[in-house]
């Protein structure tokens, strides 16, 4: 066990140098601000719909008060009443298109500081992958010189004991 749990740390000090731990949690993070980006595009797409349903109805309401209105000489008890009605609506809806509104521009600037986040931390995970891509060339450049320094010196080791 105590073989295992030397392996975990040896690898974990190796990961931290190295930089893996530090991409590991720039994908985390990556991947969450990827979920809190279509949440945040899903309400500004929910708001859009909500807003253009508003203003459709308005638009629906007055186009039939203004029908209504043209032929305000024939009126009976039943187009008093409608007149009535869509006169509230149109009120109504008057203040649900503010609403409609306010939403749909709040969450326009969600989505946007969302992208703006997510964008931020694809950034952050790129240039950590590049690091981690050049501390492995400089590792592997040093690895390599060091190998190749003690081949020469066994090689010039023997080559003496040969001569002699």
């Amino acid at each position: 066990m105590s073989i295992r749990r030397s392996a975990e740390r040896l690898w974990l000090s190796a990961a931290q140098a190295s930089g893996i731990l530090e991409i590991e949690a720039s994908k985390k993070a990556v991947a969450a601000l990827e979920t809190a980006l279509e949440a945040a595009t899903n309400r500004r797409a929910a708001a859009l719909a909500s807003h253009d349903e508003v203003v459709s109805q308005h638009a629906s309401t007055q186009q039939q008060l203004t029908s209504l209105m043209q032929r305000r000489e024939s009126w009976d008890s039943v187009d008093v009443t409608r007149f009535t009605e869509l006169t509230a609506k149109e009120h109504a809806l008057k203040g649900g298109i503010s609403a409609a509104l306010h939403e749909r521009s709040e969450a326009e600037v969600e989505a946007e500081r969302a992208q703006r986040s997510y964008l931020r931390a694809m950034q952050d995970k790129y240039a950590a992958e590049i690091l981690l891509g050049e501390k492995n060339k400089l590792l592997s450049t040093g690895v390599w010189l060091a190998l190749l320094a003690c081949n020469t010196t066994i090689f010039v080791g023997t080559q003496v004991l040969l001569q002699r």
